[in-house]
């Protein structure tokens, strides 16, 4: 069978003032495959307040490239786990845009697990397919649960 691959990756996450941020880059490494460093990423850093008057940094970090994405989405996937029911792709998958959305558990990617969560508390991951590449959700999902079987 051939797979579909994403092409562009966007990794943005929240660094509260009570977090360290070397920590939550150590989380963000976590979820790469060990060939790529987070210096590869095209990097943007806003720092913006929250509620209470509270320094909240948000990182984004964004690649382009076939070979370079599809690794990272292939670590993600091996290694993924939690919340993988039936229509669990399709329900995070936007087939007018192209894109899946992924939001994994911040503190348990620091710990070296990769989870998917639906909690505030995330390392969001949006993998971006080809224009051309148009693909139904439900296809993409019996893609990835062929391709990465879960545990």
């Amino acid at each position: 069978m051939n797979f579909h691959n994403p092409d562009y990756v966007d990794i943005s996450v929240h660094i509260h003032a009570s977090e360290s941020e070397k920590k939550v880059l150590k989380a963000i490494k976590n979820i790469l495959p060990n060939n790529i460093d987070i210096v590869e990423f095209k990097v943007s850093r806003d720092v913006f307040r929250g509620h209470h008057g509270n320094p909240i940094v948000r990182l984004e970090l964004k690649m382009r490239g076939r070979r370079k994405v599809r690794e990272i989405y292939e670590n993600i996937f091996k290694k993924l786990t939690g919340l993988r029911g039936g229509g669990w792709i399709k329900e995070r998958f936007d087939d007018k845009k192209n894109k899946l959305y992924l939001r994994l558990d911040k503190q348990l990617a620091y710990l070296g697990e990769i989870r998917l969560t639906d909690g505030d508390d995330v390392i969001r991951v949006i993998f971006s397919f080809p224009g051309y590449d148009k693909i139904p959700g439900d296809q993409l999902e019996k893609e990835v649960n062929e391709r990465f079987p879960s545990e």
